[in-house]
């Protein structure tokens, strides 16, 4: 290897280092596509998830604000927001029995969540399904990924 092509190199680990320590991610300026968009009428929680939200020593914190229904499988409602900053990306999910429902934040696009028996829920880019999908686990059988949107993969979870 030259002198050249070590400099090169040793750049090209330093511009990766550089960027996995600014905290890049792989969405546009740290924002997961569904929740840039626009807020609709379908994007509104049913009342008692909101108020469940709003009660004072519920955690994680949601904004309600940025709730964005994303779609829904096997009869489980999923919705995407933000929780107490832009950074914080949560999952809200709601069964049938609308007193049974979930969330689940974290300080990162790459966010994963399951509403046992129902559905395993994670963010995803472009759709992509993960080539390490978890199997393996014990009495849970999993049925095949369903792109909801570019950035929310689900697919049913049972016991």
């Amino acid at each position: 290897m030259t002198k050249s092509s070590s400099r090169i190199a040793a750049l090209c680990v330093g511009l990766v280092a550089l960027s996995a320590l600014s905290g890049c991610s792989f969405f546009a300026e740290d924002e997961l596509p569904t929740l840039a968009r626009e807020q609709t009428d379908t994007d509104t929680l049913p009342s008692n998830v909101a108020e469940g939200l709003r009660a004072d020593d519920f955690e994680p914190e949601i904004d309600l604000a940025s709730v964005r229904w994303v779609g829904e499988l096997a009869g489980v409602s999923v919705y995407l927001a933000h929780g107490e900053s832009v950074a914080e990306n949560c999952f809200v999910l709601i069964s049938d029995d609308p007193g049974s429902w979930a969330t689940s934040c974290q300080e990162s696009d790459e966010l994963m969540t399951t509403m046992d028996p129902g559905i395993e829920a994670r963010t995803t880019r472009d759709g992509a399904i993960p080539k390490d999908d978890g199997d393996g686990v014990n009495n849970v059988n999993k049925g095949p990924w369903v792109v909801l949107t570019e950035d929310v993969i689900v697919r049913e979870v049972t016991r």
